[in-house]
């Protein structure tokens, strides 16, 4: 989906609660089922700087990007994962998103800060992303290949 021109009459802003987001639109999407509507996109996260995923830079003042990843992902490091000219670093790990009791499904999310190479170094920027992965409450080790992230920057200063 293209946001090209948020001062149009009934600009679309999607900023879905961890909730919604997994139950609505992870879990559907694991389990082949109809989306509410086709806010998320296909991408490989770890293929580009986060300035240069689908969407751009033009409206970060209020956007926050949502991707599906495009497949399994197998990392070396599950903490440090290499994006771009840089590395996606674990800030949280799995902690728990709940879900209505009524859902099958337990939820795990991770929080990542983005650090950029400069030369010999690594230096912290201002994005951050989120990992949601969803396993059944039946057998909480099998883990659904599926992911969505939730990317933005912040603004103002870096993060500590």
């Amino acid at each position: 989906m293209e946001f090209e021109d948020r001062s149009r009459i009934g600009a679309f802003r999607f900023d879905p609660t961890d909730e919604i987001l997994v139950g609505n639109y992870l879990v559907n999407k694991v389990l082949a089922q109809p989306l509410p509507h086709d806010a998320i996109l296909e991408y490989d996260v770890f293929q580009a700087d986060p300035s240069n995923l689908p969407g751009g830079e033009k409206h970060l003042d209020w956007l926050k990007f949502f991707f599906y990843n495009v497949g399994a992902a197998v990392f070396e490091d599950y903490d440090n994962r290499v994006a771009g000219n840089g590395q996606w670093k674990i800030l949280q790990k799995h902690e728990d998103v709940e879900l209505p009791e009524t859902v099958q499904w337990i939820c795990k999310k991770s929080t990542f800060i983005f650090w950029e190479s400069k030369r010999t170094r690594s230096v912290k920027t201002n994005w951050t992303m989120e990992e949601f992965r969803v396993a059944p409450k039946s057998n909480p080790s099998q883990v659904a290949d599926m992911a969505v992230y939730r990317i933005w920057k912040n603004s103002g200063r870096l993060q500590a």
